[in-house]
């Protein structure tokens, strides 16, 4: 199993903001439940592959440089 964790909030938040965009926009822009990307920033829920990929692709980023990917041995895959 993997599991990703979001790096830094601020940078996917700095990087919405540099885009004229705000947080739900981007969520509707990446098609992600508004409520369900703002508990990814906050860290509450980690998201699945298929959302991190939403996220950093709609942002014009690799997976790797906005979530840390581990295996299910905890072995870090960055």
């Amino acid at each position: 199993m993997i599991t990703l964790s979001l790096k830094d909030s601020r940078k996917i938040r700095m990087l919405i903001a540099m885009d004229g965009n705000d947080l739900k926009g981007f969520s509707e822009q990446a098609d992600i439940s508004y409520s369900y990307f703002i508990s990814i920033l906050s860290g509450k829920y980690n998201p699945s592959v298929r959302t991190a990929n939403k996220i950093a692709s709609t942002l014009g980023e690799e997976m790797t440089d906005l979530f840390d990917i581990e295996s299910s041995d905890k072995e870090k895959v960055t």
